[in-house]
């Protein structure tokens, strides 16, 4: 199990390599379902002109009628830019807006920096609060215990009730659910969407996407699998489109030799996906998502580490000081509790900057 979750690492890290995820300051859904991420160009009572970045990294800009989409959520990058750091209230109150948004990872994100940041800016004002908002973004996690043992080192009255606080009592999942879970997100990595959407369609997966409580449910992820295929074969037809030039016969016009563009089969692989049956596009939008959950999946199979012998017990003060286990242990600070620096809290330019 760990030597699977160490190659899908590996294969993470390649994909994120490859295909950069944008930033969406907005999420759209089209009259086809589409979901669309982007930056706004310009916008009027009608119309709404985003800069869309494709999977090769380039960009363009699309441009959609109001009436014909719905807004899934959009971030403020007006509201970020006047944040300022004598002001660590605004950043805690657009973080509490942006928690809301459980199904915009990007949202998600974006609220566990700026809690960050204002438990940075007034430690004594909002620490406390911000760490055990943070804790309740993903409260089945790991970083959850670690933001609730860091709200812990924040809190003048050590209340260590707040290391108890543990996320709402997981359900039970049957013994093969977590199989075809994982067989259903793998699929979709692998492009095969027609199996990863008949696996996520099991009652018994449905237990296991509630058990997780992340930024993905049952209902999203099959959406997922219908913004992953290709909207012209629908997948199931892609080895079936009917030749054009001898309109399925096989042969030429004279019926002697058989036909240069389907070679007699009478039949070609779907000319917008060349027979893979995906929106690539589709996929790509969704796959970082999906990776983390088959990532969280393998985590909650993995077996707990052997608990360490507590290094204060039964010894002196000096003696604990000079023990390697605690030696080895890394100081809990907010500069470290999580991927950002709360130190650049000035967001300039599309980036978070130190003022």
């Amino acid at each position: 199990m760990r030597r699977r979750r160490i190659m899908l690492l590996g294969w993470v890290c390649v994909w994120l390599f490859i295909v950069q995820t944008p930033a969406w300051s907005i999420l759209i859904e089209t009259a086809q379902k589409k979901r669309v991420g982007g930056f706004v160009e310009s916008e009027d009572a009608k119309t709404l002109v985003l800069r869309v970045r494709s999977a090769d990294g380039k960009t363009a800009t699309q441009s959609f009628k109001k009436a014909n989409i719905k807004v899934i959520h959009r971030i403020d990058t007006k509201r970020l830019e006047q944040l300022k750091r004598d002001d660590p209230a605004g950043y805690r109150g657009y973080a509490e807006e942006l928690a809301e948004q459980k199904a915009d990872p990007e949202a998600t994100e974006l609220a566990l920096r700026l809690f960050l940041i204002a438990a940075y800016l007034d430690t004594p004002k909002y620490g406390r609060r911000c760490l055990l908002s943070m804790s309740e973004l993903d409260p089945s996690s790991a970083d959850a215990r670690k933001y609730r043992a860091m709200a812990l080192l924040l809190d003048p009255t050590r209340d260590e009730s707040l290391l108890k606080k543990d996320a709402a009592p997981t359900q039970k999942v049957p013994a093969g659910a977590w199989q075809a879970f994982e067989l259903a997100l793998r699929a979709y990595r692998n492009g095969d969407v027609q199996s990863a959407r008949n696996q996520a369609q099991q009652a018994a997966v449905a237990t296991c996407f509630r058990a997780m409580q992340g930024p993905l449910d049952q209902a999203g992820f099959i959406h997922a699998c219908d913004d992953a295929t290709c909207a012209r074969c629908k997948y199931n037809a892609r080895f079936t489109q009917r030749c054009p030039t001898c309109q399925g016969s096989g042969g030429a016009a004279n019926g002697v030799q058989p036909c240069a563009t389907c070679q007699g089969r009478g039949a070609v692989k779907c000319p917008v996906c060349n027979g893979a049956g995906i929106d690539r596009k589709g996929l790509d939008q969704h796959l970082e998502v999906v990776l983390r959950c088959e990532l969280w999946a393998i985590d909650r199979q993995l077996p707990d580490a052997p608990a360490v012998a507590d290094p204060l017990a039964g010894g002196t003060w000096s003696s604990a000081v000079s023990n390697p286990q605690l030696a080895r242990a890394p100081l809990l600070t907010l500069e470290n509790v999580t991927e950002y620096d709360p130190r650049k809290c000035v967001f300039r330019n599309g980036a978070w900057v130190a003022p």
